[in-house]
C-alpha cells in the first residue's frame, strides 16, 4: 500500500474494539435483516482506528513511557471511558465527547450508521465443476429433457426412458430468447446446462441446440447470463440462481430489507435467543430466557413487518406474503412467546440474502414460503431488466430484456 501511495499511514483497527464501541452506543449488527452491516463494519473501523491512532500514535509504548514521566498523570487513560473525554492531538480533532455543549462526535456517527445508501453487489459466475447427480436413476423416474444418458459414446443407450440417466444438470448460465410463429412470438429465459455449455462454442451452436430443444425460430436476445445476475422483475429486484424441469426461474431475492436501529438491536436479541430454542429442544436443557423479549415487542415489530410488506417494495416481490401476516395477526398474538420468537426470525430471513423454506400455517397462510419461482415465460411481464454492476457498484448498465434495449 505504501509503495503504491506514498506518504500514505495504515492504521491497524481491532475488530474487539469496534465489538466493544457496539455494545457501548446500541449499534449491534444483525446479519439476518441485510448485509449492511458489511460497510457498517468498514465505516466503524474508520472511525475506532482514528481514535486510537491520534489517541496512542503509531507508537503505544512511546505513549506510555511519555505519561509515566508526567508527574500526578501517570497513565492517565482508561480504555473502558476512551470516548468519555476529547481526543486530540496537534489540533486534529479524533472524537469529541458527549457533554452539556452537545451530543459530540456520536451524533454523527449514528446519523451515518442509520443511512440506508451501501451499494451491495454480488459475484456473477458461470458454474463450473460437477455436471449432475453422479448417482444414476432408473429408466422409470427418467426423462428425456432432463436426464442425460449413462454412456454418450452408446448409441443404444441414449434412450433413458429404456436405460435411465443421470439427472440433477448443473446450470451454467442462462439465455434470453424469442421464439415461435411470427404473430405469437414469446419471449423467457432458457438454462445452459454445465453438461451443454463446452458444445456451444458460437451462435451457430446455440441455435442448433434451441432447434433440438423444439424452439421454433428462435433468436438470442441475451446469449450469456451468468448466475447471481440481478434481474429487475416488475419492479422487484432478484437474483437469478436456476431453472427447474418445468420451466420455471428460480431466484433469490435482492431486495435489502431497511429496518429502524430498535428494531434491528431487537431482531439481534430474537436471533440470539431463536439459536438458544432450538438448541434446548435439540438437547432437552432448560431455556434461560432474555427477559428484554416480550409478546408486546414481537407484536409491535411483527407489525412493522406486516406494513413493510404491504406498502413498501416489498408488495412487488413475486410472492408477497404482505396479505397473509396482515390476516394472520390475531393468530400471531395466540402463539406463545417462543412460537413468535421463531416465526419473526423467518419472516425477517425471507427478505434478506439467505435461503431458507419456512411456514406461514400457523398464521393461516402457505404451508411452504420461501422458494422464489417464476414462470420463465417472460412474454406477459411489465418489467424484465438485466442489471449488471461493476465490482465496486459505482458504475451501472441495464438492459431491457422484453425491448432488447440497453440502457446506463
Amino acid at each position: 500500500m505504501k509503495a503504491m501511495l506514498p506518504g500514505t499511514d495504515i492504521v491497524y483497527a481491532k475488530a474487539r474494539n469496534v465489538s466493544d464501541f457496539r455494545k457501548e452506543y446500541k449499534m449491534l449488527k444483525s446479519r439476518l435483516v441485510n448485509d449492511y452491516h458489511h460497510a457498517q463494519d468498514a465505516y466503524l473501523n474508520i472511525v475506532v482506528g482514528n481514535v486510537y491512532f491520534t489517541k496512542f500514535t503509531r507508537n503505544p509504548m512511546n505513549f506510555i513511557k511519555k505519561e509515566a514521566r508526567r508527574d500526578g498523570r501517570n497513565y492517565d487513560y482508561n480504555l473502558y471511558k476512551m470516548y468519555s473525554k476529547d481526543i486530540i492531538r496537534n489540533g486534529e480533532k479524533a472524537w469529541i465527547a458527549t457533554s452539556e455543549q452537545g451530543p459530540g462526535t456520536i451524533r454523527l456517527v449514528k446519523e451515518t450508521m442509520e443511512k440506508n445508501t451501501p451499494i451491495i453487489t454480488r459475484q456473477t459466475f458461470e458454474q463450473r465443476g460437477e455436471l449432475f447427480n453422479l448417482q444414476p436413476v432408473g429408466k422409470y423416474s427418467a426423462k428425456k429433457d432432463n436426464y442425460v444418458p449413462l454412456k454418450i459414446n452408446d448409441e443404444k443407450m441414449q434412450d433413458v426412458s429404456k436405460y435411465g440417466g443421470y439427472t440433477s444438470l448443473n446450470p451454467s448460465y442462462f439465455i434470453f430468447i424469442e421464439h415461435g410463429l411470427e404473430k405469437k412470438r414469446k419471449k423467457c429465459f432458457e438454462v445452459i446446462h454445465s453438461y451443454y455449455a463446452a458444445q456451444i462454442k458460437t451462435e451457430k451452436d446455440l441455435i442448433d441446440f434451441l432447434l433440438q430443444k423444439g424452439y421454433k425460430n428462435p433468436r438470442v436476445i441475451n446469449a450469456r447470463i451468468k448466475k447471481n445476475a440481478l434481474i429487475k422483475y416488475n419492479g422487484y429486484f432478484l437474483y437469478i440462481i436456476g431453472m427447474d424441469a418445468r420451466k420455471n426461474i428460480e431466484f433469490s431475492n435482492a431486495t435489502a430489507m431497511c429496518l429502524k436501529n430498535k428494531y434491528i438491536q431487537y431482531v439481534c436479541k430474537l436471533e440470539k435467543m431463536n439459536k438458544a430454542i432450538l438448541l434446548s429442544e435439540k438437547q432437552k436443557t432448560n431455556l434461560h430466557w432474555d427477559e428484554k423479549i416480550t409478546c408486546k415487542s414481537n407484536l409491535e415489530l411483527y407489525r412493522e413487518l406486516t406494513e413493510k410488506h404491504l406498502h413498501s417494495i416489498y408488495q412487488r416481490h413475486p410472492r408477497s406474503i404482505g396479505k397473509c401476516l396482515a390476516d394472520g395477526e390475531e393468530a400471531f398474538k395466540l402463539l406463545d412467546i417462543e412460537e413468535q420468537v421463531k416465526i419473526i426470525c423467518d419472516i425477517v430471513q425471507y427478505t434478506s440474502f439467505q435461503r431458507g423454506v419456512f411456514s406461514l400455517k400457523v398464521l393461516g397462510g402457505p404451508k411452504e414460503v420461501g422458494r422464489i419461482r417464476i414462470s420463465g415465460n417472460m412474454t406477459e411481464a411489465k418489467e424484465c431488466k438485466l442489471v449488471n454492476y461493476s465490482i465496486t457498484g459505482m458504475y451501472k448498465t441495464e438492459m431491457d430484456l422484453l425491448k432488447n434495449k440497453k440502457e446506463g
